[in-house]
């Protein structure tokens, strides 16, 4: 009775564990394609301006997000001829993000937790995930 004790402990301990990877490894697969749909989404419209293109490059990655929460994940967007906002800009031009031709870099970040901390990750373990397209009109 006792050695079942020791084994069933062993056992769902390796369960859980094996169910938490997974979870993870789907996250990661999730982050990275919001953020492959965020940058596609915004070379597909290049003549937005610098606020109005973050906010719908971020509705669209929050809607591409089924298991993780959409509220706590942070998106940037990094292009050359973007100005103002929370944007990243390289340089300025105008009109704002007038950028045929010129890459466009989303970038998708969140913490990932679990039930139970990992050692060295007492917060989460952070998932970042980043795709570059080029803007086609």
């Amino acid at each position: 009775m006792v050695e079942f004790a020791f084994v069933a402990m062993m056992f769902l301990l390796i369960i859980f564990g094996i169910l938490e990877v997974g979870r993870l490894v789907f996250t990661i697969n999730e982050i990275s394609n919001a953020a492959r749909e965020g940058s596609h989404y915004a070379a597909l419209h290049p003549d937005q301006n610098a606020n109005t293109l973050l906010d719908n490059v971020t509705q669209q990655v929050q809607s591409k997000l089924f298991i993780v929460d959409p509220t706590g994940v942070s998106v940037t967007v990094v292009c050359a001829t973007c100005t103002g906002g929370a944007l990243q800009c390289v340089a300025t031009d105008t009109p704002p993000c007038d950028g045929s031709g010129q890459p466009v870099t989303v970038n998708v970040q969140y913490t990932w937790s679990t039930g139970v901390a990992f050692p060295g990750f007492p917060s989460g373990i952070p998932v970042n995930a980043g795709s570059t397209a080029v803007r086609d009109r």
